[in-house]
């Protein structure tokens, strides 16, 4: 099973579950997230950092302020000082929209967009030449709609693999044909996995395209908890539900 939470952060939250929740981190991941210039990043991966540590602490049967989350070469997250635990966890946001995703099997990755206009010059910087095809046949808003549910699928595909932009989006894609169908198959010569990648996507309340990748054949179970307000006691309630 796959958990995937998302969490919309309609306005600032209080400073003071912001200051509670900053102190439980490590010194580096406090610093990293002190870092942003725009409250709302930083805020937004605060909140996607207590998604997942209040989950992996459940599956792990550990204390949730003893957890670390570090980051690697490639700038991918990963969970400090636990080498044989054998699941993965991914996050995401856009917008005012975070989401996480966890599984105890395998790896995966995760892409959140907020769906918007997007000019067809800029996504030839993530389409391969089918896709380019593909996409030339549709007008107006299913044009918007494929993009972006090529783009995220694409970027979760990148972050399952643990590289996320460092590799060209364009080296690889997805078999138009099958695409038509309704299968999303991956066509990639150079992929660090052998085995068959699985993907799901959604298109969220208000306007945020979804998209998952795993490795593993599983079932995915997403909550959503939408328009979280101010409140400190409500905030704590609404992250530390969905487990």
């Amino acid at each position: 099973m796959i958990d995937v939470v998302v969490v919309q952060r309609r306005n600032r939250l209080s400073s003071t579950w912001v200051k509670e929740q900053l102190a439980l981190l490590a010194k580096e991941e406090q610093s990293r997230l002190l870092m942003y210039r725009r409250w709302q990043d930083q805020q937004s991966s605060l909140i996607g950092r207590v998604l997942a540590k209040t989950k992996l602490s459940q599956l792990l049967n550990v204390p949730r302020e003893s957890l670390q989350i570090s980051k690697d070469e490639h700038g991918r997250l990963y969970l400090e000082n636990h080498p044989f635990w054998g699941g993965d966890f991914n996050l995401s946001h856009s917008s005012d929209l975070i989401a996480c995703a966890i599984t105890k099997n395998g790896r995966v990755g995760i892409d959140v967009e907020y769906i918007k206009y997007l000019d067809f010059d800029l996504a030839r910087q993530f389409l391969n030449e089918d896709e380019i095809q593909y996409a030339k046949k549709k007008h107006d808003d299913m044009l918007i709609s494929f993009l972006y549910k090529i783009w995220t699928l694409k970027e979760a595909y990148l972050k399952a693999l643990g590289i996320g932009l460092l590799r060209d989006p364009r080296s690889f894609g997805f078999d138009m044909k099958l695409w038509s169908e309704g299968i999303l198959k991956i066509r990639d010569d150079k992929s660090l996995f052998k085995e068959e990648m699985f993907f799901h996507t959604l298109v969220l309340h208000g306007g945020y395209q979804l998209a998952l990748c795993t490795n593993a054949a599983t079932p995915v179970n997403i909550s959503t908890f939408m328009n979280i307000s101010n409140s400190t006691r409500q905030t704590s309630q609404i992250l530390t539900q969905f487990c």
